[in-house]
């Protein structure tokens, strides 16, 4: 059956009568305008010039020929007379497929939707009256069964009586309402993130969102047990699945060294790196082919998770702008949708930047009114410094999807060369000799006495004894430190510094 069949089968009988009898619209009778004059919503919706549907689901196209949707392949021919695509690739001209996609066949394609939700949609773009519900016929009935009532719309008791498409996509009733209330939230980041929503990770040059990124990535591929980041669990992907990684700030190999990094950070085998796909070329946007491509793996349900770095590079478009801005994550909400079911749509990582000045503000993020307000969640990363330096970074939650009984707070880390340190986690906890903290901290890069005070939380005379101790034990020597022009002593590393276990000292232990 046809699509035109399917919706004249839902029409009131004397609607489908005068469909049936209607010819095609005349070439251009609605092209280029915004109303149509056809003589059904379906001949209508057929009728609105291809490119303009194109525009509207993101469909790649130039005058004459369009990207098929169906397919994937460019150069299908827009059909100027009826409206439509007419693809000649063997996919979609072999095994009964017809090769034509009328313009409802496009949005219904690409939309996810019914024939006739697809033609109401056309008619809201557009400006003319969609297709009404289908009336209960007033005749009796076949075999003599009595005659149903005639169809009237809402009441009181019955509020979406009539209104199928409204009814398709609410809910009512208690009912219904403490049922979904009771569901339990399911994160793949302790409560933080949940699939099929799109999170913004925002910060300053340098700030270490695009670390953060990775680690979030790494803990995804990993095929074992969860693994911490910021001291929440992260589940893993689930088998069969990829995560995404479009870096336009950083070239392949950069990327790919990256993420061998966080995996070793976090204890994840290389066995994880067979989960994700780099597309690190410039070119790539979000509606380009190659974006349309990525969409098909996530209809397919191969795709766990996209990581867009950055926001500003894979959507080039005015921050400010809030029309472009929404059409932006509309564009992404429209991939994650494509997805076969709720359960395995992709979780969308965008790294965003902030404005110079840093703060933990939803205001401070470049386009914030459009980015946040579109964001499902923002963390906010900014960078701590000591002595002038970037020494550890500061992540705040400043807007989550869902509201966590355990909500987080601000967590403070900083990544070492070899492990990643949980700045907030007081001394007392950490178990360590004050000097092993001191010369990590100092394997960042030198510091004043009071900038390792500052860093290591620690009191004053605790601090000389652990410095003095590294000193006999020649681990680290004496490098002056600028800070806003002006010369201070600190510490450093030596270069080949004898590595010598600690005793705890009394001090370091109560610090």
């Amino acid at each position: 059956m046809s699509i035109a069949d399917d919706i004249l089968s839902e029409l009131e009988p004397e609607i489908a009568d005068e469909i049936r009898g209607v010819k095609k619209a005349a070439n251009g009778h609605a092209r280029g305008g915004s109303s149509v004059s056809g003589d059904s919503p379906f001949t209508g919706a057929n009728a609105i010039d291809t490119a303009k549907i194109c525009d509207r689901l993101g469909i790649e196209h130039d005058e004459k020929f369009a990207r098929c949707p169906g397919c994937g392949e460019g150069g299908a021919p827009i059909a100027l007379e009826k409206g439509g695509l007419k693809c000649s690739h063997n996919r979609c001209t072999s095994k009964g497929k017809r090769g034509y996609r009328t313009n409802v066949d496009l949005v219904s394609e690409c939309k996810g939707l019914s024939p006739i939700e697809s033609v109401n949609l056309i008619a809201e773009w557009f400006g003319f009256e969609g297709v009404r519900p289908k009336k209960v016929s007033d005749t009796a009935p076949k075999n003599g069964a009595a005659r149903p009532p005639a169809w009237h719309g809402p009441t009181a008791g019955d509020p979406l009586r009539g209104l199928t498409l409204l009814a398709a996509v609410a809910i009512l009733g208690r009912k219904r309402i403490l049922e979904l209330a009771s569901k339990p939230v399911v994160y793949i980041w302790q409560d933080i993130a949940l699939t099929g929503i799109v999170i913004v990770i925002a910060g300053g040059p340098g700030s270490g969102k695009t670390t953060l990124l990775f680690l979030i990535l790494a803990a995804r591929m990993n095929a074992g047990a969860p693994v911490k980041v910021l001291g929440r669990d992260v589940t893993p992907a689930p088998t069969g699945t990829y995560v995404v990684l479009i870096e336009a700030e950083h070239g392949d190999s950069s990327a790919a060294r990256k993420l061998v990094k966080s995996c070793r950070l976090l204890g994840v085998g290389d066995e994880a790196l067979d989960r994700v796909i780099i597309v690190a070329r410039r070119g790539v946007r979000i509606g380009s082919p190659e974006w349309q491509e990525v969409g098909h793996m996530v209809a397919a349900g191969l795709v766990s998770d996209i990581a867009l770095d950055t926001l500003a590079r894979v959507a080039p478009a005015d921050a400010n702008d809030e029309r472009e801005q929404v059409a932006i994550f509309d564009q992404v909400a429209q991939t994650i949708e494509r997805a076969p079911s709720a359960e395995t749509r992709p979780v969308v990582w965008t790294v965003a930047h902030t404005r110079k000045t840093e703060t933990d503000e939803l205001a401070d993020v470049s386009g914030s009114t459009q980015r946040t307000g579109q964001a499902d969640s923002v963390l906010m990363v900014k960078a701590e410094r000591t002595d002038g330096r970037v020494t550890s970074s500061r992540v705040t939650f400043a807007k989550l999807r869902e509201e966590p009984d355990d909500y987080p707070m601000p967590v403070e880390y900083t990544v070492t060369p070899d492990r990643i340190v949980d700045v907030d986690r007081p001394a007392e906890e950490d178990g360590r000799p004050l000097e092993e903290r001191i010369a990590e901290r100092l394997s960042l890069g030198p510091l004043t006495k009071t900038g390792l005070a500052k860093a290591l939380k620690t009191g004053k005379p605790a601090l000389e004894q652990a410095i003095s101790n590294l000193f006999t034990a020649k681990q680290i020597v004496t490098a002056d430190v600028t800070i806003k022009g002006t010369t201070y002593k600190g510490f450093t590393l030596k270069t080949d510094p004898v590595r010598t276990p600690f005793e705890p000292s009394a001090r370091s232990e109560v610090e």
